[in-house]
């Protein structure tokens, strides 16, 4: 297998096509940040005592104590009952859209080789066609990963964390088999 060819050819598929990288973009929002960041807490800063921190922080955090209070807690239930409602109207508006790019994209690489013209309305009608393919496996999988995580949980509560150990050490040869057979079974 000559690996310089493929790329020869991915990159010249991609770089005619240019519609795809619409989609790639589409696609890329299936990718889910886990990061936590750096886990910093202004309780912690505050432990310090109110005489170390500097003068423009504490005006600061008074001028916020007292704006909070006069806003009322309705307002901030409101607000984040509101926060909640965008929140998963935005997750549900990239699950779509990362689906439907990820299904666009694959066929829109299989149009291509094929020697089709793409369209963006083309690959869209592609994407939606393919679009509940991609949730069904997604689901799925995610199916998958909450019974085996409760199988994990149990098989270890039940051998005194031992079994924790030895998922441990299968978890990544596991979760690489899992992730290749997910990505050769989206090709269609």
């Amino acid at each position: 297998m000559n690996f310089g060819d493929i790329l020869n050819k991915a990159w010249k598929t991609v770089w005619n096509n240019k519609i795809l990288w619409i989609y790639g973009f589409f696609a890329s929002l299936m990718a889910y940040n886990s990061s936590r960041g750096n886990n910093f807490t202004w309780r912690e800063n505050i432990s310090m005592g109110p005489g170390n921190m500097p003068h423009f922080l504490q005006n600061f955090g008074w001028r916020m104590n007292n704006f909070i209070e006069q806003v009322g807690t309705g307002t901030w239930v409101a607000l984040g009952i509101g926060m909640a409602f965008l929140a998963v109207i935005f997750f549900l508006v990239s699950v779509f859209f990362g689906h439907l790019g990820r299904a666009a994209l694959i066929r829109g690489t299989v149009l291509s080789e094929e020697g089709t013209r793409l369209t963006f309305g083309g690959l869209f009608k592609e994407g939606l066609r393919y679009f509940w393919h991609l949730l069904a496996l997604s689901l799925l999988l995610l199916a998958g990963i909450i019974a085996a995580a409760l199988v994990v949980v149990l098989f270890s509560v039940f051998t005194l964390g031992i079994g924790a150990i030895l998922f441990a050490c299968l978890a990544l040869p596991i979760i690489i088999a899992v992730s290749l057979m997910v990505v050769q079974t989206t090709i269609f």
